[in-house]
């Protein structure tokens, strides 16, 4: 059985050659500036309002596909692993106290098989530490949830 295709209500479709968009809003109760930070196998992409603020594609000519859409020139690009890739920082988005912004984000795959889309958060001036060294990043401002697995 296909996972991804049959998660869609197209158990007849096979597990490659497909894209989910979602779409909505984000909205903070103060003013905020932060950025993502991603992973995509073998595609992802963040807009905000219309604005693309980050591409992710899996280490190989995929990449270089989307590389004229978006690219980081951040030097934290590519140091972190999350799962089994290098994750990727967005661009730095900042929303004013209690008003809604667009977003969309992609997610697709073209071969099959097991993928991983990672979208994380980082808040600027917070308590970021992430080691490149492990396979995990400590992003503390989502440990407050309880159901966020927490290494130790």
């Amino acid at each position: 059985m296909w996972l991804a295709s049959a998660a869609f209500g197209e158990s007849e479709a096979e597990g490659y050659c497909w894209a989910v968009i979602y779409e909505g809003k984000i909205v903070y109760p103060e003013d905020i500036t932060f950025r993502f930070w991603g992973v995509g196998d073998k595609f992802s992409a963040v807009q905000v309002n219309g604005e693309t603020v980050l591409v992710c594609a899996y280490r190989s000519s995929t990449r270089e596909l989307f590389s004229n859409i978006w690219h980081s020139n951040d030097p934290k690009n590519w140091v972190y692993v999350f799962a089994e890739q290098l994750a990727q920082p967005s661009d730095w988005i900042t929303l004013k106290a209690g008003e809604p912004q667009d977003i969309k984000v992609l997610m697709a795959d073209a071969e099959g098989g097991l993928v991983t889309h990672i979208l994380s958060v980082e808040v600027k001036g917070g308590n970021l530490s992430m080691d490149p060294h492990q396979w995990r990043a400590d992003l503390p401002d989502l440990h407050h949830r309880r159901d966020f697995p927490r290494q130790a």
